[in-house]
């Protein structure tokens, strides 16, 4: 996804401008949070969008809402980012073992 690597690279300049002390730290800690969030969001709409092209193909995942951005924002622990996922597929593979 194209626009989760924007995401990552604003991370990453934020980031170097903190090391660099451009940037308030409270500033730096809030940017970081929305893009947070922001990638949260992003990935349950391509997770909609998934599930809309899967029911093209028979397999259509009841249920799957397209997210709005405020319920992302008061429940962020029900949208993982991209870490946790990988976090909870490594879990499951250490456990299937």
């Amino acid at each position: 996804m194209i626009e989760l690597n924007g995401v990552a690279n604003i991370k990453i300049i934020v980031d170097m401008a903190q090391q660099e002390n451009l940037i308030n730290p409270l500033t730096a800690a809030s940017i970081n949070e929305q893009l947070l969030l922001l990638e949260r969001y992003m990935l349950a709409v391509a997770d909609h969008a998934a599930s809309i092209k899967a029911g093209a193909y028979g397999a259509l995942i009841i249920g799957q809402e397209v997210p709005f951005w405020h319920e992302v924002r008061e429940n962020p622990e029900q949208y993982p980012t991209g870490r946790e996922r990988m976090a909870g597929m490594k879990r499951q593979m250490e456990g299937a073992e």
